[in-house]
């Protein structure tokens, strides 16, 4: 059993984040039937840069997990609180640390930091396409509040 490790920070450990947020996006891309070409678009530059924004009146945690002796990361959440609201704006966790627990841990330090910061309202989003996950929120108490559709331009349609 692989030994992990747990750091927690803000900005400053984005740039770690990048290559388990791109294995995330491209797992949205594969698994996307009609906004594939979004996923394909979007890049970790322009996400930082959305979450720096997010950031500019709240606040930003990030936890990452590496294994212990290496500095491999294999998983990650960043949360923002902006106002009464604390969000998980993306999390992650490697294919081969699946089910060991890592994503729950995860989940629940960002949980706590959004009760310190005494948030009235946690949200998360879940791209179409990714409805399995539905139920581990679902143990944290995540339920479907509404459903937001997008039209797909012919654009991006005829791209795919």
């Amino acid at each position: 059993m692989v030994e992990i490790c747990y750091l927690e920070g803000g900005q400053e450990l984005l740039e770690k984040v990048a290559p388990l947020w791109k294995s995330l996006n491209e797992h949205h891309q594969n698994a996307s039937k009609h906004f594939s070409r979004y996923y394909n678009q979007i890049t970790f530059a322009k996400r930082k840069e959305e979450w720096l924004k997010n950031i500019e009146s709240g606040k930003m945690r990030i936890d990452l997990v590496h294994s212990k002796g290496s500095y491999e990361y294999i998983g990650y959440c960043v949360s923002i609180c902006n106002q009464n609201i604390g969000e998980v704006e993306s999390i992650f966790v490697g294919d081969a640390y699946r089910n060991m627990g890592i994503g729950r841990c995860l989940m629940q330090r960002a949980l706590d930091w959004m009760d310190q910061q005494s948030v009235k309202t946690k949200r998360i989003s879940v791209a179409v396409g990714n409805e399995q996950v539905l139920k581990f929120y679902q143990g944290f108490g995540f339920f479907p509040r509404s459903v937001m559709l997008e039209q797909v331009s012919e654009k991006l349609s005829n791209l795919e």
